[in-house]
């Protein structure tokens, strides 16, 4: 601004004659939209440094009148407008006026085209507040050009909501040309207002409800003197916006200021008992909030700004802001709170299921009144705040000068319940984030564990509230994440996509984040849970169940990535979408896992003698079928009229593996390595000779990729991911382990057939390969903008082989078990 002083008035402001909310935790329990009293309003802003003060009440001028009195004030409004085509709502504040012009603007309400004529009329100044919020959720790109047409000044800061949609508007309309005004005008048939309606101009305004943050938005003029002269300024358009925008913290702090004011006038007083439970809780949230904390700073000497806002810490010379203070303080507090309830309710939960106590359960749920009251209030302002998230994407792409604030960030966000056990989840996204951070592109793991995990590239862990043992299967633990806690941590960081590896509690969690922030979600279906279940407990129901809920999470993702067509198909028999499934395959490294590691002698340090050696890789336990693979083997070498001479190693570790370990002690063909890490793991896969995975639940199998890429044929049954890795009879065999000798048959023929094996083995480098990590992450960082296809069937050896299962043939096998 070209004057060096300036005077200010924050001219988006409420009292409790806003008395109409739209929020929906506030309608839930039917409060006002404020409380706060015309005085106060005066009082704080004045304390606040503003030299002028206003209200602008939803509709009414009533709280504007009772400070209309004093000489520093002038009377506004905030009027609720409609497009009378089809009923589409916007707010306009009315800044300035007279009780006779309120009187006309309010009987023009329900024609916007009438309402800005009488305003151009009376050159009354006006403002269209938070330019991108869909009052009835009718707000289009089309009613966003007809604003353009309509108005040429519009709030650019507003002191509740997020930055973003001002961000947006800010950018458009301080690059908006006359040629394209004249383009929307053919399209919409209304004439652009104003001499040179390309020249927009900004104003700023808290927007407070609570009467916390009045001031902390605010429009600034040159010096006025009086009222009079601050208003001249503002019709010729002598003004800036200054302060700083909101968020959901502030949104959120807000409601539990209304929330409060609600309980103590008409539950407290009526003598409600459940009043005075949520009493002490909004007190609690609310503890620290005192008039020394809201005046600490009064003056409020925030600069006037233009327009393009990129950092809110930018616009204060005073650094740390008073109201972040409270904020933060109301977030914390209901972020412990909840975190606290929701643990002893868990608590609660396990004791009274693991007594066989059920009836408890029901005496528990009274724990869940704290825990939603703690949270509701954060929930209620993110679900606000980002609820006009398509539309400021939609604005966004429309205009050249906006493009880049599409999206809110170029930062992913991978949630994953397991990390730290050794299995192909872990590995793979390892692998991906380590080569995403060598390229420089922001991604980060997000984890929930007791100790946060060693790791090469952004990793965030946030400390579990519970850590239990799944049901029917002790091995591995679930993980409780603190729910506010991860949503913040995603707001804050302005993540722009989130990608889901588990259907776990975190991955619930992302689930909501995407949800409530209008985030996109990319889940990979990593693990065939119903499957696993079924061979753990060995119950159909179980499994069934297990197979609606998974059914149930991925069909709320945007995109489901899967890594093989096998799973594809499943998912579609089991009423998944097709058109938002894609295909997102492994990868391998090949200079990790390559031929030239081999070691001849390798085995004997295992007291394995034979000179060949069958090799499975990874976790021993049931759904892996290693106890048939074992079983197999020995049928196939104990048998007197077999010449089959070899060994079988066994890599990884599992519930199975000390039983295992003990019960085939005495086979001295046989060895239990337990986990291999990557380099001894690569040197085993080449110092063997044929690998073995009768897996029929591996949604990929990461192990047969590795070993492929050391050369090894490789046997895999034709249920899964592994029979769309291997070349059957090219770079291996498949089976149907549901032959009782099939994976017998299978490791004899290959045992015996040197020339097929040396063939084999060139085609299973070959395979390998063509699948570099380098590769996937591309696809999975552009999965959005690409139409990744399903694997295209490969052309398969045509000689017959007694226990092989075609394609065509698995899928329709597996679709018909399903029936």
């Amino acid at each position: 601004m070209e004057d060096q002083m300036y005077s200010k008035a924050d001219i988006h402001v409420h009292t409790k004659y806003s008395d109409a909310p739209n929020e929906w935790y506030l309608k839930q329990i039917r409060a006002a939209e404020s409380y706060v009293e015309p005085m106060h309003v005066y009082q704080t802003a004045k304390q606040r440094g503003m030299q002028f003060v206003t209200i602008s009440d939803h509709d009414r001028i009533d709280g504007a009148l009772e400070l209309a009195h004093l000489k520093d004030t002038f009377i506004s409004a905030e009027a609720t407008v409609t497009f009378p085509e089809d009923g589409c709502k916007i707010h306009c504040l009315v800044t300035g006026i007279t009780e006779l012009q309120w009187a006309e603007i309010d009987k023009r309400r329900d024609d916007i085209y009438e309402f800005q004529k009488y305003l151009n009329q009376e050159n009354i100044i006006h403002s269209v507040a938070h330019p991108l919020f869909t009052v009835n959720g009718q707000m289009t790109v089309g009613h966003f050009e007809k604003l353009l047409l309509l108005f040429n000044r519009f709030e650019a800061i507003n002191g509740a909501r997020d930055s973003r949609a001002g961000e947006i508007v800010s950018a458009v309309m301080g690059n908006i040309t006359e040629n394209q005004l004249l383009q929307m005008q053919r399209r919409h048939g209304i004439e652009p207002s104003g001499e040179k309606p390309w020249k927009k101009v900004f104003t700023g305004g808290s927007d407070d409800h609570g009467g916390v943050f009045i001031g902390t938005a605010y429009t600034a003029t040159p010096e006025a003197e009086n009222v009079n002269q601050y208003l001249d300024y503002l019709r010729q358009g002598r003004h800036l916006c200054g302060g700083a925008h909101g968020g959901s913290l502030r949104l959120s702090h807000s409601l539990v200021a209304i929330a409060r004011k609600y309980v103590q006038k008409n539950m407290l007083s009526n003598s409600d008992p459940t009043g005075v439970v949520l009493d002490e809780i909004l007190e609690i949230l609310m503890e620290q909030d005192s008039d020394e904390s809201y005046f600490s700073s009064a003056s409020t000497n925030l600069s006037p700004v233009q327009p393009k806002i990129e950092n809110q810490e930018e616009q204060s010379p005073l650094g740390s802001n008073w109201w972040t203070g409270i904020e933060r303080g109301t977030m914390d507090r209901a972020n412990e709170m909840f975190n606290e309830c929701l643990s002893q309710f868990i608590e609660s939960i396990i004791g009274s299921v693991a007594s066989g106590r059920l009836l408890n359960v029901m005496g528990a749920m009274s724990g869940l009144l704290p825990v939603t009251m703690s949270a509701l209030p954060y929930l209620a302002g993110v679900a606000t705040n980002y609820k006009d998230e398509q539309l400021c994407q939609k604005v966004a792409r429309e205009f050249s000068a906006s493009q880049d604030l599409e999206r809110r960030s170029q930062k992913k966000l991978w949630l994953t319940d397991t990390f730290s056990d050794v299995n192909g989840v872990s590995m793979s996204i390892s692998r991906l984030a380590e080569i995403a951070d060598v390229q420089g592109k922001d991604l980060t793991v997000m984890t929930c564990l007791p100790e946060k995990p060693q790791a090469k590239f952004s990793l965030k862990n946030v400390q579990p509230l519970q850590h239990f043992e799944m049901p029917f299967y002790n091995q591995a633990k679930l993980s409780v994440p603190p729910i506010l806690e991860v949503l913040n941590y995603i707001e804050d960081q302005r993540i722009s996509e989130l990608i889901i590896s588990t259907p776990g509690p975190l991955g619930l969690v992302g689930l909501l984040a995407g949800k409530l922030l209008d985030i996109p979600v990319r889940a990979i279906y990593h693990t065939d849970f119903p499957a696993y279940v079924e061979s753990i407990t060995d119950s159909e129901p179980y499994a069934e169940a297990t197979r609606k809920y998974m059914q149930w999470f991925y069909s709320k993702a945007h995109t489901v990535l899967v890594p093989s067509d096998f799973y594809r198909e499943s998912l579609i028999a089991d009423g998944l979408q097709a058109a938002k499934i894609k295909f997102l395959p492994r990868g391998v490294d090949s200079v990790m896992f390559h031929p030239r590691k081999k070691e001849t002698a390798y085995w004997k340090k295992y007291g394995l003698k034979k000179s060949f050696t069958f090799l499975y890789a990874g976790r021993i336990s049931r759904e892996k079928n290693v106890e048939h693979l074992i079983e197999s083997f020995l049928g196939m070498t104990l048998d007197e009229e077999s010449l089959v001479e070899s060994n079988l190693a066994l890599c990884g570790d599992g519930p199975l593996l000390s039983e295992l370990r003990n019960k085939y002690a005495q086979h001295k063909t046989i060895c239990f390595t337990g986990c291999l890490e990557s380099e001894d793991l690569a040197v085993a896969y080449a110092s063997s000779d044929v690998f073995v995975f009768p897996s029929t639940t591996d949604t990929f199998g990461n192990v047969v990729l590795e070993a492929q890429a050391c050369g090894l044929p490789a046997i895999v049954t034709h249920m899964g991911g592994p029979a769309e890795i291997v070349m059957h009879n090219g770079s291996g065999l498949i089976v149907d382990i549901s032959h009782e000798q099939a994976l017998s048959t299978a490791m004899e023929q290959l045992y015996a057939d040197d020339i097929m094996r040396g063939d084999m083995r060139h085609r299973a480098i070959l395979n390998a390969e063509q699948r570099s990590w380098d590769s996937i992450l591309d696809l999975l960082w552009n999965c959005a903008d690409k139409q990744l296809q399903p694997p295209k069937p490969r052309t398969e050896n045509a000689s017959p082989v007694r226990v092989a299962v075609g394609r065509e043939n698995r899928i329709a096998k597996h679709l018909i078990s399903k029936d």
